[in-house]
């Protein structure tokens, strides 16, 4: 114990050391939004109903307990499956869709076929079931009594990798972490892993896949300290602000029960304020999207895809520069809504729909604007 201990405390000063060489507390915007105007909007989708309607989300009631996998209990590995699952009218479950994961691929079949047995209380809309899509279900998959700390050889290696971003070369950090990730066996190690993923992509620029590296940490947040999990919500929460994500800001801001308390709160509260006012105040709200490059599989999925949480009720894409796909609006229990991804196209969405998002795909690396504003009728 007292050997973990010691590791410990020398890879919170290495990554404490990361996270301030970031520079992120000089926050860079993108173009400001005044001013700004979608060329020759068309009107795609209109209101149908306006009216508002109560909408409660489903709650699991029981799954089937299932069992660790005997392969990876022997091996004393660990991981995480993230599943959004379809709760269908009747409580049972639906479609299946694998979010991301982290460890053996035998925890994605065991993962799947819990879900299968998965029974809830349906969604009810004004009282009535109905089916609800965009159901959040992670599974851990953790050994028992195994102490969170990591191997020495890991523990040297991490060191490593922030000596190697101090120096600036990040390819070799990059290089040294895929190695790390074949001898990662506990979430704590895997947890740390991520965290650097997110760091070294941060110093290359690269702010979406950093922020999808710590935002798809959440199943696992818990197996770090409290110290960890603050400095991760912090760099997280300058990504969300500098990305100009204020929805997810919000939510993220207002979880963070030790706001203030730490060193460089009241700074980045002062942002979050100005951001935040900014978008809800400004008709017009302008944000840079990317397609991210150089994403795994395991963390971006198969089709890599770019989202955001609208702020106002209609949104159009502009200043192209690459290859799109299309255009999935993600809506609170809705099924998606699927567009061509074409510029100087206004998407109107109806205020009874809560909770939207554009989920945009394409080529890796094609970059676009996204119009975020205000219908004239509001």
């Amino acid at each position: 114990m007292k050997i973990a201990a010691k590791k410990h405390r020398v890879m919170m000063g290495a990554f404490t050391g990361l996270l301030a060489m970031l520079g992120m507390s000089q926050i860079t915007y993108a173009q400001d939004a005044a001013g700004a105007k979608p060329t020759s909007p068309q009107e795609v989708t209109k209101p149908a109903d306006t009216r508002k309607s109560m909408l409660r989300g489903p709650s699991r009631v029981e799954c089937d307990d299932g069992h660790y996998p005997l392969s990876e209990s022997l091996r004393s590995r660990e991981g995480w499956i993230n599943l959004r699952l379809m709760v269908k009218a009747d409580g049972s479950v639906g479609d299946i869709e694998i979010v991301s994961s982290f460890g053996s691929d035998v925890f994605i079949d065991i993962a799947v076929k819990r879900a299968y047995t998965c029974k809830f209380k349906p969604a009810l809309r004004n009282g009535i079931p109905i089916d609800y899509y965009d159901v959040n279900f992670p599974m851990i998959f953790k050994m028992k009594d195994l102490e969170h700390a990591v191997l020495h050889k890991v523990g040297r290696q991490l060191e490593q990798v922030g000596k190697l971003v101090t120096e600036g070369r990040y390819d070799e950090a990059w290089t040294l972490l895929d190695e790390i990730e074949d001898d990662c066996t506990t979430l704590y190690e895997i947890a740390h892993l991520m965290l650097r993923r997110a760091v070294v992509m941060a110093h290359r620029g690269d702010l979406h896949v950093a922020l999808a590296y710590l935002q798809h940490m959440n199943p696992i947040k818990s197996s770090l300290n409290e110290d960890d999990r603050a400095l991760v919500d912090r760099l997280t929460l300058r990504m969300l602000l500098q990305t100009k994500r204020i929805i997810e800001a919000r939510t993220l801001g207002r979880s963070m029960k030790d706001w203030g308390q730490r060193a460089g709160d009241d700074e980045l509260r002062a942002d979050f304020e100005r951001i935040s006012k900014a978008a809800y105040d400004d008709p017009v709200w302008i944000v840079e999207g990317e397609i991210p490059r150089d994403c795994p599989v395991s963390l971006c999925g198969k089709t890599p895809s770019w989202s955001y949480r609208l702020s106002h009720f209609r949104a159009s894409l502009d200043q192209i520069e690459g290859n799109l796909d299309h255009v999935n609006l993600k809506c609170r229990g809705r099924k998606d809504v699927q567009f061509e991804a074409v510029p100087n196209v206004t998407w109107t969405i109806p205020d009874s729909w809560v909770g939207c998002s554009l989920v945009v795909t394409g080529t890796p690396g094609s970059k676009f604007t996204l119009i975020d504003e205000i219908p004239e009728s509001q």
